[in-house]
């Protein structure tokens, strides 16, 4: 359960299939993940899921090998981005740190390294379920990590958990982390 150990052991790599060779391209990441190319190839976006965070790395041009921050105390937990049939990029949140009642569970925990490390040996994954809304939410993001849309499921009554989108022929199909079956919308 690396999202509640917070942890910062994660690395990008790039691997060369001339050679094969392995090269760490950026290093004490927090649960690197979700990683989409740009369109020209010129950069990539990775999630950093424990702490809600969406880094720019650039791979050609003047700033080769810049880190950006492009969106930072995000709204929820980033999962898989992927680039949209129109460019974009899709950002799947498996879960959105809203407040009710009480501070969301994961930033609830987030003070107290101690406990996070017990409850990640001892809880069964099954059981964060039942601390976690039900809330299905896809980003929209612009180059320069802009927002330019979203999509909301308050209520978890299609879908909730998204760790994927994908975008193919017209449809979007919304993956989750919870749910054994791949919801598909209609249109872009």
């Amino acid at each position: 359960m690396r999202v509640i150990e917070l942890n910062r052991l994660g690395r990008l790599l790039t691997f060369d299939p001339q050679t094969g060779s392995v090269r760490v391209l950026l290093d004490s990441l927090y649960m690197p993940n979700g990683v989409a190319l740009s369109p020209d190839e010129h950069f990539l976006l990775l999630a950093e899921t424990s702490i809600g965070r969406i880094l720019r790395f650039w791979l050609k041009g003047p700033a080769t090998g810049a880190t950006e921050i492009l969106m930072d105390n995000m709204i929820g937990y980033p999962d898989n981005i992927r680039l949209s049939d129109h460019g974009t990029f899709l950002v799947g949140m498996t879960t959105p740190r809203l407040r009710k009642l009480v501070p969301p569970f994961l930033d609830a925990i987030a003070p107290y390294p101690g406990l996070k490390r017990l409850l990640a040996k001892v809880v069964p994954l099954s059981w964060y379920g039942l601390l976690l809304p039900r809330y299905a939410l896809v980003l929209e993001l612009g180059p320069d990590g802009e927002l330019v849309g979203s999509l909301h499921d308050p209520e978890g009554r299609l879908t909730w958990a998204i760790s994927d989108v994908f975008q193919h022929r017209g449809r979007t199909y919304l993956g989750s982390t919870d749910l054994p079956f791949l919801p598909v919308l209609e249109g872009g």
